[in-house]
């Protein structure tokens, strides 16, 4: 899945809470995914994200930046989202690659 604008990992992430609580035969089947169980499993055992996934999300995210300058929106705007993916591109890079 994509989105110009936000990762899709974080969408994921949500659909295993709510279906933790509200449905755990959904919780299940996104766990065992064949493409995002692993990468949704170690995320909710231990908050890791894998380099491969921390490198795609900071690369889908700088993409969509340059895409958003290209558009040349109103200044404010551009800072305003700039600020936040500064924000979700910290909070990616500063979490655990592995199980120590």
């Amino acid at each position: 899945m994509a989105l110009p604008i936000m990762p899709t990992t974080i969408f994921f992430i949500l659909a295993l809470v709510c279906f933790s609580h509200a449905s755990p035969t959904h919780a299940k089947q996104l766990l065992n995914h064949p493409r995002f169980g692993l990468t949704l499993r170690l995320w909710q055992e231990n908050k890791v994200i894998p380099v491969k996934a921390k490198l795609m999300a900071v690369t889908c995210i700088c993409f969509s930046f340059s895409l958003l300058a290209l558009a040349e929106p109103a200044l404010w705007l551009v800072f305003m989202i700039g600020f936040i993916k500064i924000l979700i591109v910290t909070y990616i890079l500063t979490r655990p690659s592995s199980i120590a």
